[in-house]
């Protein structure tokens, strides 16, 4: 068991926030406060990221979510929403397939159920403990925001570059190989949690089509696509407030 970081605030039914790889509660920061009007935001760091423990070795996508549904136990949360980016929505995926009297509703955002080929998950867990985390810092934030974001040093790349910067190595590379490993395609029409998928127009990582597969498989799950890359949630955070917001109080 890792005993997950993570910042509450607000009161009203459980939301708990995951980051992607890379990243921690800070990426949720502004929507999650946003969003606490109304209900208790828990936004949290994976195992490896942020003020969470970094476990040796490789992790698998199953223990990276079985933390999360710990978190909730110690919480004495029995039911929540859940809402992910990229690896926080693969978490969803998962928690909503393999626990679903836990999941209410699940937004899943910048994500996929399936990131083959492996080998370039393998290569880049070498690279960054091997060099660290400066080595992959610029090319992420190029696929995650768009070029006339990174042309300003606003305060929001800065605190973006930060989370990637503080990332512990180990703990990127063994979420990397969990994130490569993960196959969940077989388990998306087992999901019943009222599903929303969001998709950024030019995503490289994580292109439109992938959460339109995850959105034709699941029922009755909704999609809407937003301007932008990978975390387009750091250059619009009101536009995923509204998004979010809309379909959490249905």
């Amino acid at each position: 068991m890792v005993a997950l970081a993570f910042e509450a605030e607000g009161v009203g039914f459980p939301l708990l926030m995951g980051s992607s790889l890379g990243t921690d509660s800070r990426l949720w920061v502004h929507i999650g406060t946003a969003l606490s009007d109304s209900r208790r935001v828990i936004r949290y760091d994976h195992r490896g990221h942020g003020m969470s423990p970094v476990p040796d070795g490789d992790y698998t996508l199953e223990q990276i979510a079985t933390d999360a549904l710990e978190l909730m136990d110690s919480l004495g949360i029995e039911c929540a929403d859940y809402c992910g980016v990229s690896m926080g929505g693969m978490v969803g995926m998962w928690l909503a397939a393999h626990h679903p009297s836990r999941i209410r509703r699940v937004v899943l955002a910048s994500t996929s159920s399936h990131m083959a080929p492996q080998q370039p998950w393998i290569d880049r867990a070498a690279l960054v403990r091997a060099e660290g985390m400066a080595s992959v810092v610029e090319p992420t934030l190029e696929r995650w925001l768009t070029p006339e974001f990174l042309a300003v040093e606003s305060p929001e790349l800065r605190a973006t570059r930060e989370q990637l910067l503080d990332t512990d190595p180990q703990g990127y590379a063994g979420c990397a190989m969990a994130v490569g490993q993960m196959d969940l395609r077989d388990d998306l029409a087992s999901i019943t949690a009222p599903s929303l998928v969001i998709v950024a127009d030019d995503d490289p990582s994580t292109p439109p089509s992938h959460g339109t597969l995850i959105a034709e498989t699941i029922g009755g799950a909704g999609l809407v696509r937003v301007a932008g890359r990978h975390l387009a949630l750091v250059e619009q955070p009101e536009v995923f407030v509204g998004i979010i917001r809309e379909f959490l109080d249905r």
